[in-house]
Order: C-alpha cells, then structure tokens, then sequence
C-alpha cells in the first residue's frame, strides 16, 4: 500500500494512505509529500488522528488528498540528447521520471527524482548530464524543455521557471549552453509518444522543416534522434542562408531603383533651363522696342534742333545739347552731322560778305 506523508513530528511522521487513512509511521528522514510503500497498518491514537487531520487539512489533501497527490496534473520533457519525460502533480511534485531514449536510461539509473519538485528533479538532470560529458567539447550546448498542462498559464510559467533552473546549472559548463524552454498542448504531447521523441524536440524538426529552403530533404525520423545542439545548429545556418539570399537581389533592386529616383530628380533642372531660355527669349521683344523707341526720340530731337537753327545760334547750341541728354543711345555720327551743317552754314554767310566786296573792287 502507498501513502503521502503530510506532516512530520520528531521521530513520528502522518501518512495518507491511498484508501484515505491517515496512519502513523517511524519517521525515516522523510520529507513532506513524500510517497512511501506500507507494509503494515498502525493503529494510532485519537489524540494523533487530531494532529494529523489538523496537518492534512492544513496541506489541502485531507479526503481527497492522496487522489490529488497521485493525480498528474503537468507534462515536462527535457532533452540534450538523453530525452526524459517528467509525471508532475499540482503540487510540482515528481510523480515519475521516464527515460524516452537509451542514453536518458544511463542519466536516470543513479538518480531518485520520484516526490522531488520539479525543479530539483531537473537541476539534478542536468547536472547528471554535464557530468556524463555532453557539454563539452568546441561547440556550444543545448537543452530544450517544454511542458503540457490543462492550464496553460500554469504550464507557461513552469516552462520560464525551469528555463532559468537550467541555465543557472549551466553558467559555469565547459561550453555555453542554449536553453530553449515552451508550453504545448495535450495533442502535441500525444503525437510525439507516437513519433517515440518528446515535444520539445518534435517542435525543433519542425523548426528545422520551416527554416530549410528545401523542407522535404529533412527526414523527421532521422533529426529526431540527433542531438538537440545539432539541431539547433542546423536551424541558425538555415536562416543564415536565407537571409544572404534574400538580402543579394533586395540591395540591387534598392540601386536600381535609387539610381532611378535620381534620374528623375534631375529632369526639373533640364525643365527649369528650358523655361530660363523661353525667359529670356520672351525678354528680346522687350530690348527691341526699347532700342526703336530710343531712335524714333532722336529722330524727332533732331527735327527740332533743325527749326530752331534757323532762329539764332545760340538756340542751335542748346539744342545740340537736349539732343545729347535726351538720346544717349543715339550714334555719335548724328550729332556730328548736325555740328557740321551749322559749321556750313557759317562759313556761307562770311562768304557773302567777300564775294559783295569783291565785286565793287571790280567796279
């Protein structure tokens, strides 16, 4: 017959056996929640019934304690290469501990993890592991750990516990190791007893299918019976492939098409040459008006100058004068032609004079 020890006094320990008695039994270092094989029922003392309900009721199994003990109520596997399966209850206490493969068998038969909590019975492991030498060596080490329960809050919140249990066991190993830790449904737990692996690793094939350019190349039964650093190792590599691949014809398609966004950034100047030219093409009529209208000003300055000539000289002077000021633009030959016919015109009238004397003299 089993029983659960719920509570320990000095040299005497309270047990509930498995038909819902609590017995009295010789405290053999037991420890609480311990479960134990009993040969022979004790008769106990009322005044013990009253401790030991008190202590059974107090731990919350009393009645249906012993059901709730042997109850399991949380799946975890742990794989290196040894691949172990743990049997946990709702107190996190280790039920079974089963090996899914020949080297899990070599790690559990000097270990007694049964009653241990979880993360004991797994600190143990992995310390059995890296004494069994598995990582060591040049590359790094790997573990990976899921676990299984009905509620999955619980079940995520042992997968980060033990993740950390591990790699704290871990810290000072001869090569780094990479812990991987998650939580899985009922059905997966199932296809992978099917497959003779554990969850975890199952998870990591499919990883490896996932990363791999040619998924159907990868045989499942094969990479499930590698070691979980392989494994993982294969997946880096993958993704580190596909990755140099994809990231070749992105950086080319980019040039291209930032040498393309530079063309086009350039045709606005071709465009805005174009309109200065048209700008200064339409400026020409403007330089051309002006230019007549400034020689149709000295036209008429000049007419002027001509009328007031034959007033008196002095008005011919002043009038070489406004037109200067008033036609710059106009050619220095015009204002010579002007000086020159009043130079003329001079020399005409003293000329007179000269031919009248001469004639008298004749006379």
């Amino acid at each position: 017959m089993k029983a659960v020890i719920l509570e320990i006094k000095g040299n005497e320990a309270a047990a509930l056996s498995d038909d819902g008695c609590i017995l009295k039994v010789k405290n053999k270092k037991y420890v609480i929640g311990q479960v134990i094989e009993l040969e022979n029922k004790k008769r106990i003392s009322t005044r013990f019934v009253i401790w030991a309900a008190t202590a059974a009721a107090a731990v919350g199994v009393f009645g249906t304690g012993a059901w709730a003990y042997y109850t399991p109520y949380t799946y975890v596997s742990l794989d290196v290469n040894p691949s172990i399966e743990y049997t946990v209850n709702r107190f996190d206490r280790v039920l079974s501990a089963t090996a899914v493969n020949t080297d899990a068998e070599n790690i559990l038969k000097d270990l007694e993890l049964t009653n241990q909590p979880i993360d004991t019975a797994v600190k143990e492991t992995v310390d059995e592991i890296s004494k069994n030498g598995y990582f060591e060596g040049t590359d790094p080490g790997a573990i990976m750990i899921s676990t299984s329960s009905d509620n999955e809050q619980d079940a995520q919140q042992m997968a980060d516990e033990l993740k950390t249990t591990a790699e704290t066991e871990t810290k000072d190993a001869a090569v780094p190791v990479e812990v991987e830790a998650v939580s899985v449904g009922a059905a997966r737990v199932q296809q992978a007893r099917t497959l003779g692996t554990t969850p975890g690793k199952l998870n990591l094939v499919e990883k490896l299918q996932a990363s791999s350019s040619t998924p159907d190349s990868i045989d499942v039964q094969e990479w499930l019976n590698r070691p979980v650093k392989e494994i993982m190792k294969a997946i880096k590599q993958n993704r580190k492939d596909a990755g140099n691949v994809s990231s070749e014809p992105s950086d080319s398609s980019s040039s291209s098409e930032a040498s393309s966004q530079s063309s086009e950034s350039s045709t606005p100047s071709v465009t805005s040459g174009e309109a200065s030219s048209q700008s200064s093409e339409s400026s020409a009529p403007s330089v051309t008006s002006s230019k007549a209208s400034s020689e149709s000003s000295a036209k008429a300055a000049k007419a002027q100058a001509k009328a007031a000539s034959k007033n008196n000289g002095q008005a011919k002077t002043s009038t070489s004068s406004v037109i200067s000021s008033s036609a710059p633009e106009s050619s220095a030959s015009e204002s010579s032609d002007v000086s020159s016919q009043q130079n003329g015109k001079s020399a005409q009238a003293q000329q007179k004079p000269k031919n009248d004397n001469n004639g008298k003299g004749k006379k």
